[in-house]
């Protein structure tokens, strides 16, 4: 019970960073429509280098996205694992501490 609770959390967190990251994605590529490095604006740049400026300012932030969700995956992870170590009463504690209600718990009342 308690493993498959974990498990449904780190679901729930995986999918929420995953519509965190789509909505994110949504504005901003609503409010930008090119991208010119700070400071660059005093180059006059042509419109064909702004283009391509934005492309590869776009291509680069969706990599950089990609990553963060890995990493963000990786700490779920390594929660995981350190919560396995734990004892139950540890895991109570923690749950209380973090405002997790237990659905054992919940079912007694």
């Amino acid at each position: 019970m308690r493993h498959g609770l974990l498990t449904a959390t780190t679901y729930m967190l995986l999918a929420f960073s995953g519509a965190s990251l789509a909505m994110l994605t949504a504005q901003e590529s609503k409010f930008s429509k090119t991208y010119t490095p700070i400071g660059w604006k005093k180059l006059n740049l042509t419109k064909e280098q702004s283009v391509k400026i934005s492309e590869i300012h776009e291509k680069t932030r969706v990599k950089i996205m990609g990553l963060q969700k890995q990493i963000d995956i990786l700490k779920i992870q390594e929660r995981a694992e350190q919560i396995k170590i734990l004892t139950t009463e540890q895991k109570a504690t923690l749950r209380k501490l973090a405002g997790v209600d237990d659905p054992v718990e919940a079912k007694k009342e």
